[in-house]
């Protein structure tokens, strides 16, 4: 079991909420802000992005095995998709977090496999080992 890294995931998270509670902030007091408030409410907020990356990273594991890939889909269901029936693999990057969008031949769905691992490495070794040459995977793994 593979697990998303906490790093990126909290700085993904820092990078969108830091500006948008900055600019809160300075429409709420104009251009003289509480520094003590202000202070405390950014280690509140740096606290709840890594308790969020954090929970992310416990709640999305990755599966690899010989039979095909368990991940999960955008809303966070679980999606396995068996070596055979990936038809087409997509790259897709938001704030910097690589995913590999994996289109199944047979159903009408999509799982998402992260590609900023705990553990790259192993990650990548167990994809390399468990799929068949000819996957559409292999053109994204080979190259990392």
């Amino acid at each position: 079991m593979f697990r998303p890294a906490i790093r990126p995931l909290f700085l993904s998270f820092i990078a969108v909420a830091f500006p948008i509670f900055l600019l809160l902030v300075l429409l709420d007091d104009g251009l003289h802000p509480d520094w003590t408030a202000l202070s405390v409410a950014t280690i509140a907020m740096a606290l709840c992005t890594l308790l969020s990356a954090w929970a992310l990273q416990r709640l999305f594991p990755v599966r690899i095995s010989a039979d095909g890939i368990l991940g999960h889909s955008i809303w966070g269901f679980r999606r396995f998709v068996r070596w055979e029936h990936i038809a087409v693999a997509r790259p897709f990057r938001i704030l910097n977090l690589h995913y590999l969008r994996l289109y199944s031949a047979t159903e009408r769905t999509v799982t998402w496999l992260p590609l900023f691992p705990t553990e790259p490495h192993a990650f990548y070794t167990a994809i390399r080992s468990a799929m068949p040459p000819d996957s559409p995977v292999s053109a994204y793994i080979d190259n990392a």
